[in-house]
């Protein structure tokens, strides 16, 4: 077995923290179709369900493949998460091609001149990086994630280069950067006064899907992997403490819902 089945198989506990994160984005969906938690506000966070599921990714891949350092374990990587994502996406975006109308393949009303522009993005996974609503969900809406886990799969080399890195400036790139992007367009579409959701720029397509902005999720995820890297002997032998943080973790969640 190699270090990457190793991890996956201790890291089994997480499977039932995705089910309750994948829920979480199912009543979202579902919510306002079905009418159901009409008790709870509705600026209601259930899309945080998927930055929790960015996070986690940054954590798994760290804990996973913290050591790869050569050029060919890069490209290794490389390959292997573009051929867990790419010809899945592929087949479900031609799926929907092929079984949609088009009302559905452009919920929000996207123009006939962009259709090969949208067509190239969603191919290529880049809508995202377009801040357009309309590019950004066309075709396969779910997909915008799907982009931006490319992206930091892309990035995933470097960033764990320069958090390992013993010089605190470029240990500290991977966080400032993107919350400085972060700032910088929540700062742009308060000046502008930009709508949360529209047919073109919005603060969803400037920052909820953006990919500048969501890698703060996944790096966090990855800073969370070395947290535990250096403490996980200390926990192991005061084990009371796994179970006040995780009793802890569920007031606090309990309490989010009241």
């Amino acid at each position: 077995m190699n270090e990457g089945e190793r991890g996956q198989a201790r890291l089994e506990s997480l499977t039932s923290l995705r089910f309750f994160a994948a829920l979480y984005i199912l009543l979202y969906h579902a919510r306002p179709q079905f009418d159901i938690l009409s008790f709870l506000p509705k600026e209601y966070e259930f899309p945080q369900g998927v930055t929790f599921f960015f996070i986690l990714s940054g954590f798994i891949l760290t804990y996973v493949y913290r050591d790869i350092s050569s050029n060919t374990e890069r490209k290794a990587f490389w390959i292997k998460r573009l051929a867990r994502l790419w010809p899945l996406h592929l087949f479900w975006l031609f799926a929907a091609i092929l079984a949609l109308p088009t009302s559905y393949l452009f919920p929000y009303k996207l123009s006939e001149n962009d259709y090969a522009l949208a067509l190239v993005s969603n191919l290529f996974l880049l809508q995202t990086w377009l801040a357009n609503t309309q590019m950004g969900f066309s075709f396969n809406p779910p997909a915008w994630s799907i982009a931006n886990e490319l992206f930091f799969y892309a990035m995933f080399p470097l960033t764990l280069w320069l958090f390992k890195s013993k010089q605190v400036f470029l240990k500290v790139l991977p966080i400032v950067v993107p919350a400085i992007a972060s700032a910088v367009f929540v700062g742009y579409a308060q000046v502008e006064q930009l709508p949360k959701m529209c047919y073109g720029l919005s603060q969803q397509s400037l920052i909820f899907t953006n990919p500048l902005v969501r890698i703060l999720d996944f790096n966090l995820g990855m800073i969370l992997a070395f947290i535990y890297f250096k403490t996980r002997d200390y926990f192991q032998k005061n084990s009371w403490l796994n179970s006040l943080i995780e009793f802890f973790c569920l007031c606090m969640s309990l309490a989010v819902w009241l």
